[in-house]
């Protein structure tokens, strides 16, 4: 397994940077390239390497699509945990209210209930 430190030294060779131009591909973002050949690990194995690479083959657009296929991929699971912090939240400060929020119970009877409850 390689790591981005030891992926950007690979990355300086120039038989690996003819090879990779060969492939249509950039070898000058070699951190982008590892982040995106790595899904959020740290390390990048070869076999990862390889297929990641045949992968992005071709046109730098499709470097620009998995990148930002990625991207979007990250950004919804920060979007998942912030929903589920945000409900553990309301529902522990204002357990009540959120009940009152429900968008299945009739507006009459929120109204009812919140004149009982004061």
């Amino acid at each position: 397994k390689l790591s981005e430190e030891e992926f950007g030294s690979i990355l300086e060779n120039p038989q690996v940077q003819v090879w990779l131009n060969v492939l249509e591909l950039e070898a000058s973002d070699g951190r982008h390239l590892f982040r995106l050949l790595a899904k959020g690990q740290k390390f990048v194995s070869v076999d990862e390497f390889m297929n990641g690479v045949k992968k992005l083959r071709g046109h730098s657009r499709s470097l620009d699509v998995i990148s930002t296929q990625t991207d979007v991929l990250a950004l919804q699971a920060q979007t998942q945990e912030i929903l589920v912090s945000l409900r553990v939240l309301l529902q522990t400060q204002f357990p009540l209210s959120t009940r009152a929020l429900s968008p299945s119970e009739p507006s009459h009877c929120k109204a009812a209930r919140k004149e009982a409850h004061g």
